[in-house]
């Protein structure tokens, strides 16, 4: 389903950190603060799209590019998209992958990685929709979290 004509897909730079903090807080995120969001705004590698609607953030994406040692081209890791439970499944996500796709295209980007767990089967669907494919059976997601690091 396509998004309704009232909504505009923008990618956010320094200024706007109280529309990224607002975009994450329509998932229920209460960590999302003015500062943090500073912090990725003004990264140039750092993608963070929102849509919004009616001057309300309504979803966002967070990608970030990187550097292999295969190629010499960047490739895009897919960190974050969500969308405001009561807009969901009216092509926002879409729209918002499909700004970012074009965003690679332009910049000459060959890939996008994105994680999703086997077994959330919304988030591999749509991953699959809009184009992503496994890249291998059995691959898995490994973290270190903060207590392994300390």
């Amino acid at each position: 389903m396509e998004p309704t004509s009232s909504i505009e897909i923008r990618r956010l730079r320094p200024g706007s950190e109280t529309l990224a903090r607002d975009a994450v807080a329509v998932l229920g995120s209460a960590n999302a603060d003015v500062k943090r969001m500073a912090y990725l705004l003004g990264r140039d590698d750092c993608f963070f799209l929102v849509a919004v609607e009616a001057g309300q953030a309504i979803g966002f994406l967070l990608a970030y590019e990187f550097q292999g040692t295969d190629t010499d081209v960047p490739a895009v890791f897919l960190s974050e998209i969500g969308v405001a439970a009561t807009r969901r499944r009216h092509g926002i996500a879409r729209a918002l992958m499909d700004q970012m796709k074009a965003i690679c295209r332009k910049r000459g980007t060959t890939k996008m990685l994105a994680v999703a767990d086997e077994y959330d089967e919304a988030a591999t669907k749509f991953l699959e929709a809009t184009g992503a494919r496994r890249d291998g059976k059995g691959d898995a997601l490994f973290v270190y979290n903060r207590n392994v690091l300390e």
